[in-house]
């Protein structure tokens, strides 16, 4: 398939699943998966900053954490290498407060019709502790192991495990490995398509940092909520695909 109006192939998804057939391109699936968060929030976007709020809040502390360590250390070659250890071990030990994984789950639960108490959806999943932490800290580490070696591998795989939360909700049958292995596999041929719509959040993240960090409050639940979407879109072709 090319643009009418450039001349460039566009690369176009076709499945097959339920009687039904898919033909889109990636621009396609992006452009849904933000039009159908945008559908989502229409009157519900207040309900999320509580929620929000803590997790910007979680966040912020080891950002600052982080940085105050990093600092300690000069800027040589070998202390930069140190320094990137010590924020990873602030990373790993963040994961013994898993507000991320949480967090991702409230907005998987919501675009599924979970619609009330938002806060308290997201400390419901406090209750299989050991799950969160325990997928958390390995996803963490995983990236961290990639990333020492060189920052592009990392942020590759930071895209290859993106969905392993979700798979750990989806499938609590699944042990920890298996849910970053099914989301490795889930993600094969997507990571580009996922950075590009990381990508389309740039004008947004720049609106939030222009109102002194109040937009975020809106646009945080806007972006997770998107990516939501993404992996219900990219789960049901996992799942075509295994079912073959």
């Amino acid at each position: 398939m090319y643009c009418e109006f450039c001349g460039t192939k566009i690369e176009v998804i076709t499945m097959e699943g339920n009687g039904q057939h898919s033909n889109k391109s990636r621009f396609q699936i992006i452009s849904e998966s933000k039009r159908k968060a945008k559908d989502d929030l229409e009157g519900h976007r207040m309900k999320f900053i509580p929620v929000t709020l803590i997790y910007i809040t979680c966040f912020g502390i080891n950002i600052l954490i982080d940085a105050n360590i990093s600092g300690d250390i000069d800027d040589s070659i070998s202390h930069w290498f140190v320094s990137d250890c010590i924020s990873g071990g602030i990373d790993l030990m963040s994961s013994l407060i898993p507000i991320g994984y949480c967090f991702s789950l409230v907005f998987l639960n919501f675009i599924r019709g979970g619609k009330k108490h938002m806060v308290k959806l997201m400390f419901s999943h406090f209750k299989n502790y050991k799950r969160a932490v325990g997928t958390t800290f390995m996803v963490t580490l995983y990236t961290l192991l990639w990333s020492l070696l060189l920052i592009v591998p990392g942020i590759i795989k930071s895209f290859a495990y993106s969905m392993t939360y979700y798979i750990s909700m989806d499938h609590p049958e699944y042990t920890v490995d298996e849910c970053i292995e099914a989301s490795r596999l889930m993600m094969d041929g997507h990571k580009w398509e996922l950075f590009v719509l990381y990508l389309s959040f740039i004008g947004w993240i720049l609106l939030g940092i222009i109102t002194l960090g109040i937009g975020f409050l809106w646009i945080i639940p806007y972006f997770a909520t998107t990516i939501a979407h993404y992996y219900e879109h990219i789960k049901q072709g996992y799942e075509n695909t295994q079912a073959i």
